[in-house]
């Protein structure tokens, strides 16, 4: 008797006999695999499960009674290979239980060697994947098996890593309820999404999907993106739609870049952890990126390179991280419900929105004249508050006073005229840092790409809207950019 009742079987495995030949440790992997599992899960349930696992090698001789066997399971494990693609008997095992499966969820793939997306059921490319291989440091490309004797730390981590994950899978089947949310945690409510990684960062991803979940918050994406540019980027804008939070882990290897990963009109194709990163910035997402504290990034040499220096990387160790991750999510939330309070409290007395906004204009002292022409429109707006930067003190005092007003602002206007794009870089990194002390993000942020023309690139994605004045600046349109960033 297994652990769900209703089914045939708690677990059926699914796999290639190719993949089950032993290996030149005398492995039989599979074998293996199922019977280091089923431990694993007996320890977690307290009962004994029953996994279903089929040895015979004359599959087709049995095909409809393992069909059989399959639509009567709870979970499903396909262990997947390019073996497995090739094997008639395996897709038609993975067919039927997919037409048992109403619930669209029990379906878990274990991927023993990467298989191409092109190769791959369609069923397989919806799901979250398990990996159990891993590349050679010194030769990226080479996918090596993870096993009890060649790597084992890592074979054991995944092992229990799937493990915990199929006892929540069970235990939700069991009850017939939806997976487990603690609803009553402190991050309950809360959305964040969790950047694809590369191979080596699987279980530091786990690691901190685990985390977020046992406060309650939902982790996306639910499964694996579909790998390719459109369907990726796709798939991942409808997903960043929902988050208030993006998080990135990143590692010493580069990810792929497939050709026709296009973004912002670019004709140059990004890598998938390029076009997360830009993506979440160009749509005012905060963002939080993480990185083991001994990764030195200037010993790296690959198209990720910059993402491992950039101004949002936190180099810590993961579990201090995850932390951060925490504290980010409950300060959103906190300074969100504080705005919701006041904005009742207003309403309560009548009052209106009728707050006196803050305009900060950060400028170098090259364009202080045009800096001075932008607080003199505000002059007669008493609903608004302008200020520019100061131009003389001590570097101390300046410091001091810049990031003040980054913090308190209500509208952050950048201004790009005469002073150089090192300049605005420079700014941009700095306000990406101040950002976390913020409660609320700016109502607006902008970059006012004044006189004299043309400008160079800054080369950056920030999450600043755009005025683009470099023709000239009239009466007309300092009015104009009054308008805007009054809206």
């Amino acid at each position: 008797m297994g652990f769900v009742p209703g089914f045939k079987h708690d677990v059926f495995v699914s796999y290639a006999h190719f993949d089950n030949e032993p290996d030149t440790q005398e492995i039989r992997w599979v074998s293996r695999f199922q019977a280091d599992l089923k431990v694993a899960l007996r320890q977690r349930l307290g009962v004994d499960p029953d996994i279903f696992f089929d040895n015979r090698s004359l599959q087709n001789q049995f095909l409809e009674e393992l069909t059989e066997n399959a639509r009567g399971a709870a979970a499903f494990i396909a262990i997947m290979s390019p073996s497995y693609m090739q094997r008639a008997w395996t897709i038609k095992e993975l067919e039927a239980f997919d037409r048992s499966d109403n619930d669209q969820n029990r379906l878990v793939p274990v991927e023993l060697l990467p298989v191409l997306e092109s190769e791959c059921h369609p069923r397989l490319l919806q799901v979250k994947r398990a990996p159990f291989y891993w590349k050679d440091p010194l030769e990226e490309d080479v996918a090596l098996k993870l096993t009890p004797k060649f790597n084992p730390d890592k074979y054991e981590q995944r092992l229990q890593g799937l493990a915990h994950r199929l006892e929540a899978l069970l235990r939700a089947i069991r009850s017939r309820s939806p997976m487990p949310v603690d609803l009553a945690g402190p991050l309950a409510g809360e959305t964040i999404l969790l950047a694809q990684v590369t191979n080596d960062l699987y279980d530091e991803r786990d690691q901190v999907v685990a985390y977020l979940h046992q406060f309650g918050a939902r982790v996306l994406p639910d499964g694996d993106y579909k790998q390719g540019g459109p369907e990726f980027a796709e798939a991942f804008r409808t997903d960043l739609a929902q988050v208030g939070l993006f998080v990135q882990l990143l590692g010493p290897y580069r990810s792929n870049r497939p050709p026709d990963l296009l973004a912002g009109g670019s004709t140059d194709p990004k890598s998938y952890a390029q076009f997360q990163y830009e993506a979440a910035k160009a749509a005012g997402i905060a963002v939080l990126q993480w990185r083991r504290p001994d990764i030195n990034p200037a010993l790296i040499n690959h198209w990720d390179q910059r993402l491992l220096d950039g101004p949002d990387v936190l180099a810590m160790g993961l579990q201090e991280f995850m932390k951060e991750i925490k504290k980010a999510v409950e300060n959103k939330a906190a300074a969100a419900a504080k705005e919701n309070a006041k904005a009742e409290k207003e309403k309560e007395k009548g009052d209106g929105p009728s707050k006196t906004q803050f305009l900060f204009i950060n400028a170098d002292s090259s364009d202080k004249e045009l800096t001075d022409q932008l607080l003199k429109a505000f002059e007669n707006k008493r609903d608004w508050i302008a200020a520019g930067p100061l131009f003389e003190g001590t570097a101390e005092e300046i410091t001091k006073d810049l990031d003040a007003n980054l913090v308190d602002c209500d509208t952050l206007l950048l201004v790009y005229g005469k002073t150089d794009a090192p300049w605005v870089r420079a700014q941009l990194r700095r306000y990406s840092k101040i950002e976390r002390l913020r409660e609320t993000p700016p109502r607006v942020k902008t970059i006012l790409f004044a006189p004299p023309a043309p400008k160079p690139e800054i080369a950056m994605s920030s999450g600043f809207a755009k005025i683009d004045c470099q023709s000239g600046l009239s009466g007309d349109s300092v009015e104009q950019i009054v308008a805007e960033l009054r809206r």
